[in-house]
């Protein structure tokens, strides 16, 4: 009988295993596949490490709409991601952090506004095709969510196509740490915390490098989500930057 059970033990757990490194083997294919879905530009994921408590994306580049001079919108060498294993098993998935590891974000300008740029476009490609929900076995949507997201250091590449030249590297930001994308009172799907965090992150810049018009014209986050986020003045800066007022800048550029 012991030896049955052994057995069965083991095939168990050659069973996990193998499930584990099919899953691992097939997670970073799946994901550049999410998000080229999304965010209608090509995505690719190099790896993908999982454990128990985190999981590391590993060489994530996200490139910019066809025609654009700078290849890339993002760049990340990796993206730790910290969450409570027991979550994983219930309708709301609770993330503790999320730490970008010297990301490169390009900002491309269209026009001589800005209002057209290369985040606009992906952004409202991310408004106009929400990748499909997965379900918890309740039947209900899963939601997320965040409480910290930190990028340290990020580095920018600027390019205005109306003014010719070449990209140029703008001084890095050395922290961006925001807290609370979702919340009790406001869980998120997925898309929705994948949208936030690229809006809030083009905020950050806008606001530390002068950036106007950015998001000029883009469907904004949920107000109630947007002060859990950004509170207070930040939060009043944030609804400017839709409006392009061009004055709440002073000095252009760094």
């Amino acid at each position: 009988m012991r030896k049955v059970l052994l057995t069965l033990f083991l095939l168990l757990v050659i069973i996990a295993a193998v499930g584990l490194f099919i899953m691992r083997s097939r997670a970073a294919s799946y994901l550049s596949e999410y998000l080229t879905e999304t965010m209608q530009v090509p995505v690719h994921v190099g790896d993908i490490k999982i454990s128990f408590t985190r999981v590391s994306v590993i060489d994530l580049t996200i490139e910019n709409p066809p025609n654009s001079a700078i290849k890339y919108a993002f760049q990340a060498p990796r993206i730790d991601i910290d969450y409570v294993f027991s979550s994983a098993f219930k309708e709301i998935r609770r993330v503790r952090e999320i730490y970008l590891d010297n990301p490169t974000v390009g900002i491309e300008i269209y026009n001589l506004t800005g209002s057209d740029n290369n985040w606009a476009r992906i952004i409202t490609n991310m408004n106009n095709n929400p990748a499909p929900q997965s379900i918890s076995p309740k039947g209900k949507p899963h939601s997320v969510e965040i409480e910290t997201l930190l990028v340290e250091p990020l580095h920018i590449t600027y390019y205005n196509k109306s003014s010719g030249g070449s990209p140029t590297s703008l001084t890095p930001i050395d922290k961006i740490e925001l807290h609370n994308i979702g919340t009790a009172n406001h869980s998120i799907s997925y898309s929705q915390a994948l949208n936030a965090i690229a809006q809030t992150i083009i905020m950050e810049i806008i606001k530390q490098r002068g950036l106007m018009n950015l998001l000029q014209g883009v469907t904004r986050i949920p107000q109630d989500l947007l002060e859990s986020i950004l509170p207070g003045d930040s939060n009043s800066i944030f609804n400017k930057a839709w409006d392009g007022v061009e004055s709440l800048f002073k000095g252009g550029n760094n």
